[in-house]
Protein backbone atom coordinates (compact mmCIF):
# COMPACT_ATOMS: atom_id res chain seq x y z
CA UNK A 1 0.00 0.00 0.00
CA UNK A 2 1.42 3.39 -1.02
CA UNK A 3 1.17 6.80 0.57
CA UNK A 4 -1.44 9.05 -0.99
CA UNK A 5 -2.01 12.80 -0.80
CA UNK A 6 -3.76 12.59 2.58
CA UNK A 7 -2.86 9.17 4.00
CA UNK A 8 0.48 8.00 5.38
CA UNK A 9 0.83 4.22 5.61
CA UNK A 10 1.58 2.95 9.12
CA UNK A 11 4.58 0.55 9.20
CA UNK A 12 4.41 -2.69 11.15
CA UNK A 13 7.44 -2.05 13.39
CA UNK A 14 6.83 0.24 16.37
CA UNK A 15 10.10 2.14 15.85
CA UNK A 16 9.13 2.94 12.27
CA UNK A 17 5.64 3.95 13.46
CA UNK A 18 7.21 6.39 15.93
CA UNK A 19 9.52 7.82 13.29
CA UNK A 20 6.70 8.37 10.80
CA UNK A 21 4.43 10.05 13.36
CA UNK A 22 7.28 12.26 14.61
CA UNK A 23 7.90 13.46 11.06
CA UNK A 24 4.21 14.32 10.67
CA UNK A 25 4.30 16.32 13.92
CA UNK A 26 7.60 18.04 13.15
CA UNK A 27 6.47 19.00 9.65
CA UNK A 28 3.15 20.30 11.07
CA UNK A 29 1.08 18.31 8.58
CA UNK A 30 -1.97 17.98 10.85
CA UNK A 31 -4.66 20.65 11.41
CA UNK A 32 -4.02 23.27 14.07
CA UNK A 33 -4.90 22.13 17.64
CA UNK A 34 -8.34 23.14 18.86
CA UNK A 35 -8.91 25.75 21.53
CA UNK A 36 -11.08 24.21 24.26
CA UNK A 37 -12.85 26.13 27.01
CA UNK A 38 -11.37 25.29 30.41
CA UNK A 39 -8.26 23.64 28.97
CA UNK A 40 -4.84 24.75 27.76
CA UNK A 41 -3.05 23.04 24.90
CA UNK A 42 0.28 21.55 26.04
CA UNK A 43 1.58 19.96 22.87
CA UNK A 44 1.23 17.32 20.22
CA UNK A 45 2.92 14.16 21.43
CA UNK A 46 3.47 10.58 20.28
CA UNK A 47 2.22 8.17 22.94
CA UNK A 48 1.76 4.43 23.16
CA UNK A 49 -1.91 3.71 22.44
CA UNK A 50 -2.33 1.83 25.72
CA UNK A 51 -0.95 4.78 27.72
CA UNK A 52 -4.03 7.07 27.90
CA UNK A 53 -6.41 6.16 30.71
CA UNK A 54 -9.67 4.83 29.35
CA UNK A 55 -10.89 3.16 32.55
CA UNK A 56 -10.96 4.09 36.22
CA UNK A 57 -9.75 1.97 39.14
CA UNK A 58 -13.05 0.04 39.10
CA UNK A 59 -12.54 -0.93 35.47
CA UNK A 60 -15.34 1.40 34.31
CA UNK A 61 -14.88 3.26 31.03
CA UNK A 62 -14.27 6.94 31.69
CA UNK A 63 -15.99 8.11 28.52
CA UNK A 64 -17.42 11.38 29.79
CA UNK A 65 -20.43 11.52 27.47
CA UNK A 66 -21.42 8.14 26.09
CA UNK A 67 -24.28 6.67 28.09
CA UNK A 68 -23.88 3.28 26.40
CA UNK A 69 -20.35 3.20 25.06
CA UNK A 70 -19.30 3.93 21.52
CA UNK A 71 -20.89 0.78 20.14
CA UNK A 72 -19.34 -1.37 17.44
CA UNK A 73 -17.13 0.32 14.86
CA UNK A 74 -18.30 0.06 11.28
CA UNK A 75 -15.98 -1.42 8.69
CA UNK A 76 -15.61 1.88 6.82
CA UNK A 77 -13.76 3.31 9.83
CA UNK A 78 -11.54 0.25 10.11
CA UNK A 79 -10.87 0.45 6.38
CA UNK A 80 -9.96 4.12 6.65
CA UNK A 81 -7.37 3.44 9.35
CA UNK A 82 -6.02 0.48 7.38
CA UNK A 83 -4.94 3.06 4.81
CA UNK A 84 -2.91 4.76 7.52
CA UNK A 85 -3.09 8.12 9.26
CA UNK A 86 -5.23 10.76 7.57
CA UNK A 87 -3.35 14.05 8.00
CA UNK A 88 -6.61 16.01 7.54
CA UNK A 89 -8.02 14.67 10.82
CA UNK A 90 -7.48 15.87 14.38
CA UNK A 91 -5.63 13.47 16.73
CA UNK A 92 -7.26 11.95 19.83
CA UNK A 93 -7.19 14.20 22.90
CA UNK A 94 -5.98 13.57 26.44
CA UNK A 95 -6.18 15.61 29.63
CA UNK A 96 -2.88 15.46 31.52
CA UNK A 97 -3.22 15.22 35.30
CA UNK A 98 -1.00 14.08 38.15
CA UNK A 99 -2.55 10.63 37.71
CA UNK A 100 -1.70 10.37 34.03
CA UNK A 101 -3.35 11.13 30.72
CA UNK A 102 -7.15 10.77 30.63
CA UNK A 103 -8.56 10.19 27.17
CA UNK A 104 -11.51 12.48 26.38
CA UNK A 105 -11.61 12.41 22.60
CA UNK A 106 -11.06 9.34 20.44
CA UNK A 107 -12.50 6.32 22.30
CA UNK A 108 -13.81 4.76 19.09
CA UNK A 109 -10.46 5.08 17.36
CA UNK A 110 -8.74 3.13 20.12
CA UNK A 111 -10.88 0.11 19.34
CA UNK A 112 -9.57 0.31 15.78
CA UNK A 113 -5.98 0.73 16.97
CA UNK A 114 -6.30 -2.57 18.84
CA UNK A 115 -7.74 -4.31 15.78
CA UNK A 116 -4.98 -3.06 13.47
CA UNK A 117 -2.12 -3.38 15.95
CA UNK A 118 -1.16 0.31 16.00
CA UNK A 119 1.04 0.63 19.09
CA UNK A 120 1.71 4.38 18.98
CA UNK A 121 -0.25 7.42 17.78
CA UNK A 122 -0.27 11.19 17.83
CA UNK A 123 -2.21 12.83 20.66
CA UNK A 124 -3.14 16.40 21.49
CA UNK A 125 -2.31 16.91 25.17
CA UNK A 126 -4.18 19.43 27.33
CA UNK A 127 -4.10 20.60 30.95
CA UNK A 128 -6.82 22.13 33.09
CA UNK A 129 -7.04 25.93 32.98
CA UNK A 130 -9.52 27.66 35.27
CA UNK A 131 -8.70 30.96 33.55
CA UNK A 132 -10.11 29.76 30.21
CA UNK A 133 -13.38 28.27 31.48
CA UNK A 134 -16.56 29.70 29.99
CA UNK A 135 -19.31 31.18 32.17
CA UNK A 136 -21.19 27.86 32.39
CA UNK A 137 -18.26 25.70 33.54
CA UNK A 138 -18.26 25.52 37.33
CA UNK A 139 -15.95 22.55 37.88
CA UNK A 140 -13.49 20.33 36.03
CA UNK A 141 -16.12 17.69 35.26
CA UNK A 142 -18.09 20.35 33.37
CA UNK A 143 -14.99 21.02 31.29
CA UNK A 144 -14.41 17.32 30.60
CA UNK A 145 -18.01 16.71 29.58
CA UNK A 146 -18.14 19.75 27.33
CA UNK A 147 -14.88 18.80 25.63
CA UNK A 148 -15.96 15.20 25.12
CA UNK A 149 -19.45 16.00 23.81
CA UNK A 150 -17.92 18.57 21.44
CA UNK A 151 -15.47 15.97 20.15
CA UNK A 152 -18.48 13.81 19.27
CA UNK A 153 -20.34 16.76 17.77
CA UNK A 154 -18.62 16.79 14.41
CA UNK A 155 -20.39 15.26 11.44
CA UNK A 156 -17.24 13.17 10.93
CA UNK A 157 -17.55 11.54 14.35
CA UNK A 158 -19.89 8.85 15.54
CA UNK A 159 -22.56 11.25 16.78
CA UNK A 160 -23.51 11.59 20.40
CA UNK A 161 -27.01 10.29 21.11
CA UNK A 162 -29.97 12.12 22.56
CA UNK A 163 -29.34 10.27 25.84
CA UNK A 164 -25.77 11.62 25.92
CA UNK A 165 -26.95 15.23 25.72
CA UNK A 166 -29.90 14.68 28.06
CA UNK A 167 -27.70 13.08 30.72
CA UNK A 168 -25.45 16.15 30.87
CA UNK A 169 -28.38 18.57 30.81
CA UNK A 170 -30.22 16.70 33.57
CA UNK A 171 -27.16 16.74 35.81
CA UNK A 172 -26.58 20.47 35.28
CA UNK A 173 -30.26 21.27 35.87
CA UNK A 174 -30.13 19.33 39.14
CA UNK A 175 -26.77 20.58 40.42
CA UNK A 176 -26.66 24.10 39.01
CA UNK A 177 -30.37 24.92 38.62
CA UNK A 178 -30.08 25.61 34.90
CA UNK A 179 -33.10 27.29 33.31
CA UNK A 180 -34.29 26.75 29.75
CA UNK A 181 -32.37 29.83 28.59
CA UNK A 182 -29.13 28.61 30.21
CA UNK A 183 -29.58 25.19 28.59
CA UNK A 184 -29.87 26.91 25.22
CA UNK A 185 -26.75 28.95 25.99
CA UNK A 186 -24.88 25.71 26.71
CA UNK A 187 -25.53 24.38 23.21
CA UNK A 188 -23.87 27.55 21.87
CA UNK A 189 -20.69 26.75 23.83
CA UNK A 190 -20.23 23.22 22.42
CA UNK A 191 -19.79 21.77 18.94
CA UNK A 192 -22.82 19.87 17.63
CA UNK A 193 -24.89 19.23 14.51
CA UNK A 194 -28.33 19.52 16.11
CA UNK A 195 -31.31 21.46 14.83
CA UNK A 196 -33.18 23.95 17.00
CA UNK A 197 -36.04 21.47 17.16
CA UNK A 198 -33.74 18.76 18.53
CA UNK A 199 -32.21 21.15 21.06
CA UNK A 200 -35.65 22.16 22.38
CA UNK A 201 -36.71 18.50 22.57
CA UNK A 202 -33.55 17.48 24.45
CA UNK A 203 -33.99 20.32 26.94
CA UNK A 204 -37.64 19.38 27.55
CA UNK A 205 -36.70 15.73 28.08
CA UNK A 206 -33.96 16.68 30.54
CA UNK A 207 -36.34 18.93 32.47
CA UNK A 208 -38.84 16.07 32.77
CA UNK A 209 -36.13 13.70 34.01
CA UNK A 210 -34.94 16.27 36.53
CA UNK A 211 -38.47 16.56 37.86
CA UNK A 212 -38.42 12.84 38.53
CA UNK A 213 -37.41 12.22 42.13
CA UNK A 214 -33.77 13.16 41.94
CA UNK A 215 -32.64 9.69 42.94
CA UNK A 216 -33.17 7.66 39.77
CA UNK A 217 -30.07 6.19 38.18
CA UNK A 218 -30.07 5.17 34.55
CA UNK A 219 -28.30 1.82 34.16
CA UNK A 220 -27.28 0.49 30.72
CA UNK A 221 -28.80 -2.84 29.69
CA UNK A 222 -25.41 -4.60 29.64
CA UNK A 223 -24.60 -3.35 33.13
CA UNK A 224 -27.94 -4.54 34.49
CA UNK A 225 -27.44 -7.95 32.86
CA UNK A 226 -23.99 -8.24 34.45
CA UNK A 227 -25.33 -7.27 37.88
CA UNK A 228 -28.06 -9.90 37.67
CA UNK A 229 -25.69 -12.62 36.44
CA UNK A 230 -23.20 -11.93 39.24
CA UNK A 231 -26.01 -12.05 41.81
CA UNK A 232 -27.41 -15.36 40.56
CA UNK A 233 -26.51 -17.02 37.22
CA UNK A 234 -29.96 -18.65 37.14
CA UNK A 235 -31.74 -15.30 37.47
CA UNK A 236 -33.04 -13.73 34.25
CA UNK A 237 -33.38 -10.04 33.36
CA UNK A 238 -36.75 -8.73 32.19
CA UNK A 239 -37.04 -5.22 30.78
CA UNK A 240 -40.43 -4.04 32.07
CA UNK A 241 -40.40 -0.68 30.28
CA UNK A 242 -43.98 0.05 29.11
CA UNK A 243 -45.24 -3.18 30.71
CA UNK A 244 -47.96 -1.10 32.38
CA UNK A 245 -49.22 -0.47 28.82
CA UNK A 246 -49.41 -4.24 28.18
CA UNK A 247 -46.25 -4.21 26.09
CA UNK A 248 -45.14 -7.85 26.24
CA UNK A 249 -42.70 -7.82 23.32
CA UNK A 250 -39.67 -8.13 25.60
CA UNK A 251 -41.30 -10.98 27.52
CA UNK A 252 -42.11 -12.80 24.28
CA UNK A 253 -38.43 -12.67 23.29
CA UNK A 254 -37.66 -14.49 26.56
CA UNK A 255 -40.36 -17.11 26.02
CA UNK A 256 -38.25 -19.86 24.37
CA UNK A 257 -35.66 -19.58 27.15
CA UNK A 258 -38.40 -19.65 29.79
CA UNK A 259 -39.99 -22.80 28.36
CA UNK A 260 -36.66 -24.60 27.86
CA UNK A 261 -35.49 -23.62 31.33
CA UNK A 262 -38.73 -24.84 32.90
CA UNK A 263 -38.54 -28.17 31.06
CA UNK A 264 -34.84 -28.78 31.64
CA UNK A 265 -35.03 -27.90 35.34
CA UNK A 266 -37.97 -30.31 35.80
CA UNK A 267 -40.47 -27.66 36.81
CA UNK A 268 -38.37 -25.01 38.57
CA UNK A 269 -40.01 -21.59 38.42
CA UNK A 270 -37.98 -19.33 36.14
CA UNK A 271 -37.13 -16.17 38.08
CA UNK A 272 -36.48 -12.69 36.67
CA UNK A 273 -35.28 -9.35 37.98
CA UNK A 274 -37.28 -6.34 36.78
CA UNK A 275 -35.31 -3.63 34.99
CA UNK A 276 -36.38 -0.31 33.47
CA UNK A 277 -34.29 1.34 30.76
CA UNK A 278 -35.71 4.85 31.08
CA UNK A 279 -38.31 6.34 33.39
CA UNK A 280 -39.23 9.85 34.57
CA UNK A 281 -40.38 9.04 38.12
CA UNK A 282 -40.52 6.58 41.02
CA UNK A 283 -44.22 6.07 40.33
CA UNK A 284 -43.53 5.02 36.75
CA UNK A 285 -41.00 2.44 37.92
CA UNK A 286 -43.55 1.04 40.37
CA UNK A 287 -46.24 0.84 37.67
CA UNK A 288 -43.89 -0.91 35.24
CA UNK A 289 -42.98 -3.57 37.82
CA UNK A 290 -46.66 -4.22 38.58
CA UNK A 291 -47.29 -4.30 34.83
CA UNK A 292 -44.47 -6.82 34.41
CA UNK A 293 -46.05 -9.12 36.98
CA UNK A 294 -49.38 -8.86 35.20
CA UNK A 295 -48.12 -9.59 31.68
CA UNK A 296 -46.24 -12.67 32.97
CA UNK A 297 -49.45 -14.02 34.55
CA UNK A 298 -51.54 -13.19 31.47
CA UNK A 299 -49.01 -14.85 29.17
CA UNK A 300 -48.88 -18.04 31.25
CA UNK A 301 -52.70 -18.17 31.30
CA UNK A 302 -52.70 -17.77 27.52
CA UNK A 303 -50.18 -20.60 27.15
CA UNK A 304 -52.43 -22.85 29.26
CA UNK A 305 -55.47 -22.00 27.11
CA UNK A 306 -53.41 -22.50 23.95
CA UNK A 307 -52.19 -25.94 25.00
CA UNK A 308 -55.75 -26.98 25.95
CA UNK A 309 -56.94 -25.90 22.49
CA UNK A 310 -54.16 -27.89 20.79
CA UNK A 311 -55.09 -31.00 22.76
CA UNK A 312 -58.74 -30.54 21.80
CA UNK A 313 -58.45 -29.70 18.08
CA UNK A 314 -55.46 -31.99 17.31
CA UNK A 315 -54.21 -29.67 14.54
CA UNK A 316 -50.98 -27.78 13.92
CA UNK A 317 -51.27 -24.39 15.56
CA UNK A 318 -49.05 -22.74 12.95
CA UNK A 319 -47.13 -23.63 9.82
CA UNK A 320 -45.14 -21.96 7.03
CA UNK A 321 -47.23 -22.23 3.86
CA UNK A 322 -46.09 -19.28 1.68
CA UNK A 323 -42.87 -17.55 0.68
CA UNK A 324 -42.25 -13.98 -0.43
CA UNK A 325 -39.99 -14.84 -3.34
CA UNK A 326 -36.60 -13.08 -3.42
CA UNK A 327 -34.34 -15.06 -5.74
CA UNK A 328 -33.28 -13.12 -8.85
CA UNK A 329 -33.19 -14.92 -12.22
CA UNK A 330 -34.76 -18.04 -10.77
CA UNK A 331 -38.01 -19.99 -11.05
CA UNK A 332 -40.49 -17.34 -9.83
CA UNK A 333 -40.95 -13.61 -10.04
CA UNK A 334 -39.27 -11.57 -7.32
CA UNK A 335 -41.74 -10.23 -4.71
CA UNK A 336 -44.41 -12.73 -5.72
CA UNK A 337 -46.14 -14.84 -3.05
CA UNK A 338 -45.73 -18.54 -3.78
CA UNK A 339 -46.75 -21.79 -2.11
CA UNK A 340 -44.00 -23.36 -0.03
CA UNK A 341 -44.63 -26.64 -1.88
CA UNK A 342 -43.61 -24.88 -5.13
CA UNK A 343 -40.45 -23.32 -3.70
CA UNK A 344 -37.23 -24.15 -5.59
CA UNK A 345 -34.88 -25.40 -2.92
CA UNK A 346 -31.19 -25.19 -3.80
CA UNK A 347 -30.69 -28.70 -2.40
CA UNK A 348 -33.06 -30.03 -5.11
CA UNK A 349 -30.75 -28.97 -7.95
Amino acid sequence: MKNTKYFRVIPAEVQLQQALLKTIVDDKLLPEPEEIDGLTFVGREILFTDQPNRKNKKGETINFTRTAGTGSRDQTLVGSFQRGIDIREMPPKVLRTILGDDLFGGFGRHEVFEILGYLVWIYDVYRESTQTRNHLQVELNDVKEDAAISDNGSFKSKPATKEDYVRILTKRIQSQKWTTDICKQWFKTIDHCLSNKQINEYISTAQLKEKADGVIEDIPQKTAASLVKNHDPKLGLLNVTDAERDNLQRLLRCLPAIMNGYINSKGRTQEFAAFHTSTPSHESIDKSIIGGQKIIKDLLDLIDDFQAARNFYKTDACRLTKVVYQKINAKHKVKSIIDLNDYDWESDK
